[in-house]
Parts: structure tokens; sequence; C-alpha cells
């Protein structure tokens, strides 16, 4: 022993250096608490990409309706109502209705958010609902009908209750 030295082996037993093996338990805790962060993280990156993919769909799916809406609003088709425009106008409003229904009840149907499948399911039934009321009032209006003030507030209401709607709907799209 040297001088001036304390002897840390006082039973007599062999004196053990407790530095590897600290350090090597301290970095098996780091290799796994750095496993579980990657972990975690990777699972993180998934979900926010499973988020990003279910937003593109439902845009996929809101999207056309979005167009459709503008393109039936009750006021301009009443504006530009001519007798020999009705049926080619409202013919092709109702083949895209029918086409573009479908992926709203898909969303209506499979999205994780109840919040987004209710407002999905509500947004068929309105649309249906004003495509069907703004038809009967240029019907009406282009028919010299005696009340067209009934089937213009309900093509009014019909559509608004659409709008608001589908802006309710995307926004619960972005938060879901």
């Amino acid at each position: 022993m040297l001088p001036g030295s304390r002897d840390h082996n006082v039973g007599g037993g062999v004196a053990m250096d407790w530095g590897p093996i600290v350090q090597t338990g301290v970095g098996a805790a780091a290799a796994i608490a750095g496993g579980y962060t990657g972990a975690w993280l990777q699972r993180q990156h998934e979900q926010r990409r499973e988020r990003d993919r279910r937003r593109e769909r439902a845009a996929e799916a809101v999207g056309p309706v979005y167009l459709l809406l503008i393109d039936s609003n009750w006021q301009r088709l009443g504006l530009n109502a001519r007798h020999e425009t009705f049926e080619p106008t409202f013919t092709r409003l109702w083949e895209r209705w029918d086409r573009d229904c479908g992926p709203l009840l898909v969303l209506s149907t499979g999205h994780p958010s109840r919040h987004v499948r209710q407002l999905a399911d509500s947004l068929t039934a309105a649309m249906s609902q004003t495509l069907t009321s703004s038809t009967w009032y240029v019907h009406d209006l282009l028919g010299n009908a005696a009340d067209i003030e009934t089937p213009r507030r309900e093509a009014e209401e019909d559509y608004q209750k659409a709008r608001e709607l589908l802006a309710e709907l995307r926004e619960a799209i972005q938060r879901a």
C-alpha cells in the first residue's frame, strides 16, 4: 500500500471498482430510455401522418360538395332561370349530387371522429334538401305560382343550413 492512501478493503476482501458497473448501468438505462423515446416519436409521427391522410380523404369528399353547394345557390339559379334551361340545369346538379354524395356518405360512416361522422351525415341530408327546395323554387318561379314566397323562403333556409353544416364539417375535419 502507498503511503498516505487508505485501504478501502477493511474487511480483508477484494477491493471493487464500482465505476465501470455504474457506467454500464447508466449506459443501459440511457439506451432503454432512448429506445422508448424513439418508439414514442415514431408512433407520434405515424399518428400525425394518419391524421393528415384522413384530412386529405375528408377534403376529397367535402370539396366537390362545396362546389356543388355554390352552384346550387337558390338566388343564382332563380336569377338565371329560363324555361329552356330548367331541365338540363337541374339534371346536371342532381347528377353531380348522385356522384358526390357517395364519398360524403363514406365519410359519415368511416371517420374515427363521431362529430365528423354526425356532421357529414347531417350535411348529406341538408344538401339533398337544398337541391330539392331550389328545384321547386325555380320550378314555381318559372310557372308563375301564386305563392312564390314560401318556396323562396324554404330554398333560402335550406341553403343556409347546408352552408352552416359545411362550414362546421370543414372545421371539425381540421380539428380531428
